[in-house]
Formats: structure tokens, sequence, C-alpha cells
């Protein structure tokens, strides 16, 4: 009986041993991805969904596992948080959760829609229109029919036309537009113009600005209305996440305020901008040692060597160590023991990972720091 129990647990603790479930082991297994399963490769979860790919195609599933959306596309995307983005023999289109067409599979290409306007491009013979629309399929901007010229209203209520070559996403109620000169201008919901063809270079708004370059290249930000909030001689800015503008000067980077005032001088070897929904940085001194930075100037170093960083979302940041694994950092700096080929970011308290090269999501919960 004796030499029976000593076999039993040998065999148990070599069963253990092979699936990594021993206390104090760190690794994270395939059988320990949420809901069970893994898949061919997948998204970060966006509006509570996430795409999917298995060997039949791909899929749209909740935070739950369900699979609430398929469909025999060549691809798919989340597009709205009621809405799928599809696309078929290189036409794309939109459709509702239930398998419904919200809007026919027209476009050349689409992308998300963001404050209430998704950009999408149609052909015409051998040219292309630039244009928006919103979920009932309303084009916003008046094309002359068979051609890439639109008809736009100015300030003081003037038509033009333009021949339009690109567009970004709207964002705080505007969004730019670009003529074939390459000059940039800002329209409203409305499709009309805020300011005239002026800018040689204007990105999507964040927290109500936006950075432009002017004639010169001149870094400007802007308002949601067009007027000139502030320029920087910085080499180069982003995007003014949790009210944070990471900058470029000397070959380091800092932060500007919203108002374009130095609030963390210029001294990183490399920065990522603040999370959105967590508003810390991650930052290299030069030296290489790696820090969590808040918006208090405060710094928590960060014990291990990393090689590549990403911003901080749903309260992690994903970093890529020196040996080439992927793990997370919280906000205390510290490194999750969990190691993975590949990590994305986070939401939903879902965080996207490859093991041993299968995809899956793992629950942020379950990390061990």
């Amino acid at each position: 009986m004796k030499k029976f129990l000593r076999t039993a647990v040998c065999c148990l603790a070599a069963i253990l041993l092979c699936n990594g479930i021993i206390i104090g082991c760190s690794e994270y297994k395939k059988s320990d991805f949420a809901f069970g399963k893994h898949f061919k490769s997948g998204t970060p979860y966006t509006n509570g969904y996430a795409v999917v790919s298995e060997d039949d195609g791909e899929k749209v599933i909740d935070t739950d596992g369900k699979v609430i959306f398929s469909g025999n596309y060549d691809s798919i995307f989340i597009a709205s948080p009621h809405l799928i983005g599809v696309e078929k023999a290189g036409k794309f289109g939109f459709m509702n959760l239930d398998g419904t067409t919200a809007i026919e599979l027209q476009f050349y290409s689409a992308a998300p829609f963001s404050d209430g306007f998704a950009r999408v491009t149609l052909r015409h013979g051998f040219g292309m229109q630039f244009n928006y629309t919103d979920e009932q399929g309303n084009l916003l901007l008046d094309f002359a029919v068979g051609s890439n010229m639109c008809t736009l209203k100015n300030m003081f209520g003037e038509t033009i036309e333009k021949e339009i070559s690109n567009t970004t996403n709207f964002q705080n109620g505007a969004a730019a537009v670009c003529d074939a000169e390459q000059n940039w201008a800002l329209i409203d919901k409305n499709g009309q113009l805020l300011t005239d063809f002026m800018y040689k270079e204007m990105h999507e708004f964040s927290n109500m600005i936006g950075k432009c370059k002017d004639e010169s290249g001149a870094i400007v930000f802007i308002d949601t209305a067009g007027k000139v909030l502030f320029r920087t001689d910085a080499a180069d800015c982003y995007e003014c996440i949790s009210d944070r503008i990471r900058f470029r000067k000397n070959g380091l980077f800092g932060y500007l305020d919203r108002n374009g005032k130095v609030c963390i001088e210029a001294q990183f070897s490399s920065a990522t901008d603040f999370g959105n929904d967590t508003p810390l940085a991650v930052v290299k001194d030069e030296n290489g040692q790696a820090f969590v930075l808040g918006k208090d100037d405060k710094k928590i170093e960060i014990q291990q060597s990393i090689e590549n960083i990403a911003p901080y979302a749903d309260g992690l940041a994903v970093v890529k160590l020196t040996d080439g694994q992927y793990a997370y950092a919280d906000t205390d700096g510290k490194i999750c023991e969990q190691r993975f080929d590949f990590a994305d970011i986070c939401a939903d308290g879902l965080c996207p990972v490859k093991i041993d090269g299968k995809f899956g999501y793992i629950e942020k919960v379950n990390l061990k720091f």
C-alpha cells in the first residue's frame, strides 16, 4: 500500500510538472487561456468585442468568449459598439451584430467609426472619392457624380471645389481633409471648412487639440475651431494624451502641457505617451534604466531590463524584455512573473498573448506580480 501511494504521488507530481501546475511556477500554459480555448490569431478588445481567427474564418467574440458574429467574409473588424466592418472581394460595408446589413458592401476601403463617422473611399473609374459615412450610411461630403471633385463651403459661405486626396478620423467634432497639392484643412461634422487649405500636415484631435505643420514646417497646435493655440520649436510632437503632449528635442523626449508649456524637460532616451485611461508613461533615461512616470513627475524604477515599451492601457503596459520575451508592467513598475512569445494591449480585463505559438486571452487578474 505504501509503495502504491509513493508511486501515485510521484505520478501526480510528474503530471503537474509536465503541465506547469506547480506552486511558484510562473509560466502560463495554453490551458490557462480565458474561455478555455485558443485561436490562430486575434485583436485586442474594442468596445467589449475582439476579432479572432479560427480554421473556418474570422469571428467576433464578447468578453465571455461567446461568438456573436461570423460570416463568409475575407476580413472583419470592430467598427463601433454595435456595428461590425466587413470586407469581401475587395468591397467593404457594415453589419449589425445580429447579422443583418447596416450599410451595403460598396466601399473600396473603410475604417472604424470615430466620433460618429467612418472614413471610407469609393472608386469612380480610375479615381477615388475620399468621404465619410455615418452609421445610417449617409455620406458627408458632396462629390460630383463620377468625379473626385468635392464641393465644400468655407467660413464665409462661399462654395469651392477641391480634389480630396486624404482624410483623418473625426475626433472632438473635427477632422482634416487634404487636397491634391497636399495641403490640409479642417472641417466640422457638417462638412464645412473651418480653415483654409493652409497646413502641410494635420493629425487627429485628442483632448480637443490637434497637431499641424504650417508652410514653414513649424509644429502648430490648433483647437477644434481652427484657432492656433501655440507653436513649438520641438523636433517633433505627438498627440495630447491624458493632457500631456510628448515631444522630442535634441534626440531626447519630454512632455508639454496642453498650453504648450514644458512640464517635464526633454531628458529621456525613449518614452511612451501617457495612457488614456491610466495617466502614466514608461520612460528610459540615457543609461537605459526604465521608469514608470506619473504626471506629478514621480518616477518609479523598473527593476528589469526592457527593450521596447508600450503605453499603459487598462492599468498595464506591454513590455518586451531584452531576452525577446514579452510581459506586462503594472502601475507600480512591477513586471509580471509570466512570460509570453508575444503580448498586446489589454482591455476589459483581458490581455491578448501568444504561448508556444498559440494565441489566446488571459485574464488580467491572473497575472502574478
